[in-house]
């Protein structure tokens, strides 16, 4: 693929990983795009995993001020691969979204899901819920 398209603002694409490195206390997978060297933020989750994988999904968000493409984890494969429909899971109530009737819980891997505001039920702040 041409460079031109790796700069192309909503482009998912796969990038291959070349390295991980460690910048203070955040980590980075280290990718070719296009030839060029770029890091993309890890997740904490994906920092305990013992091997590096191949190849990882990305989305081009946009450039930066110095013209630079900006490249991110696509997360909805990430996601995909974590939760399922029908499957229970453990959440933490983060906070009251700004959306009205809405909670923004977090998961274990430090994913922000909005949760619909169910009937009758007021949950807080930090509070663990089981959805």
């Amino acid at each position: 693929m041409a460079s031109e398209n790796a700069s192309r603002i909503g482009v998912k694409r796969k990038f291959k990983v070349l390295d991980i490195r460690k910048d203070y206390n955040r980590w980075y997978y280290v990718i070719d795009v296009d030839g060029k060297e770029h890091t993309v933020k890890m997740f904490d989750f994906q920092k305990e995993k013992e091997t590096r994988p191949e190849e990882i999904d990305c989305l081009v968000k946009g450039l930066d001020e110095n013209g630079s493409t900006i490249i991110t984890q696509d997360l909805v494969p990430l996601i995909a691969e974590r939760y399922k429909v029908g499957c229970v899971y453990d959440l933490k109530v983060k906070n009251l979204s700004t959306v009205e009737g809405e909670y923004n819980v977090l998961t274990p891997e430090g994913f922000i899901f909005h949760l619909v505001k169910p009937r009758n039920v007021t949950l807080s702040e930090h509070q663990d819920v089981r959805f």
